[in-house]
């Protein structure tokens, strides 16, 4: 037999023992070198079941994986929401129309920008003593919400009862929002309405003047009634950093100017601020 014959034979009896190797067990060999016997390996009734069983178990976590992703991403707009009102510094109430024996403060939400004191109590249909503007602690950007109370209980029913009604083109949101533990209300600057003295006065109390403005910005927007400016300005500042507190008093050269500017310039806007103006 040539050489090369032999070696085939050589390949093929190395690939049946190979081959040989995964199936069998043991072999018994007689003295002679002679196989007697060939055990076979049992079959595993289980082989390959844990691999499909592991990689169903891996498909199963991918799965809730992308279920957990999903359901982040879907909370998104109620996270930065939540982060929104923690900036405001006030958590916005439920609006849900109930009664609250005794509550005569209000929120008040998705107001118009360009609100002022006397729209809102046009839009709430009542009067309200205490006005608190939500804006931004930072920028004093106003976030179009606010906190009020009403004169009484009745007035503060009829005013819930009115969320969900148009101002400005916007829905409003109007809820019970009873002052929580540690609340300071009515706010520490405010300052309550006064009423006009039978004689009249040539004072004013001039307040939420933006801290941008000028003398010159307040002396132009009172042009209108006061063509010849003011007879005195006293702008009020911190006592200790002496920094502008947004408000002031302006004295007039005559009550009718003072009134004209009570009728007609109380809640306009300056500098991006509705102005409140009230008889000193």
């Amino acid at each position: 037999m040539s050489s090369s014959g032999e070696e085939q034979k050589k390949k093929k009896k190395s690939k049946k023992r190979k081959s040989n190797q995964s199936s069998v067990d043991f072999v018994i060999v007689s003295q002679d070198n002679e196989v007697k016997e060939v055990v076979k390996k049992k079959k595993d009734p289980n082989k390959g079941k844990d691999s499909a069983s592991s990689r169903k178990g891996q498909e199963d976590k991918d799965d809730e994986k992308k279920r957990k992703e999903n359901a982040t991403r879907e909370d998104e707009p109620k996270r930065r929401k939540r982060e929104d009102q923690k900036l405001k510094g006030e958590d916005e109430p439920s609006t849900k129309k109930v009664r609250a024996s005794g509550v005569t403060r209000l929120f008040v939400g998705n107001l118009p920008w360009s609100i002022d004191d006397r729209g809102l109590e046009k839009a709430l249909e009542c009067a309200l003593p205490v006005i608190k503007y939500i804006t931004d602690k930072d920028t004093k950007q106003f976030y179009g919400s606010a906190f009020v109370e009403c004169a009484d209980t009745a007035a503060a029913e009829h005013a819930v009862a009115l969320s969900g009604t148009k101002v400005g083109g916007r829905q409003i949101k109007v809820a019970f929002a009873p002052p929580r533990p540690g609340d300071v209300w009515p706010p520490k600057n405010h300052r309550p309405k006064a009423q006009r003295p039978a004689d009249g006065t040539n004072k004013l109390f001039l307040g939420n003047v933006a801290y941008e403005a000028e003398e010159e910005d307040v002396l132009a927007h009172f042009s209108t009634v006061a063509p010849d400016g003011f007879k005195a300005i006293r702008w009020l500042t911190d006592k200790h950093s002496g920094d502008f507190r947004g408000s002031g008093f302006l004295e007039f050269y005559s009550v009718e100017q003072a009134d004209a500017a009570i009728n007609t310039l109380n809640g306009t806007d300056l500098k991006g601020r509705p102005i409140r103006l009230d008889y000193a």
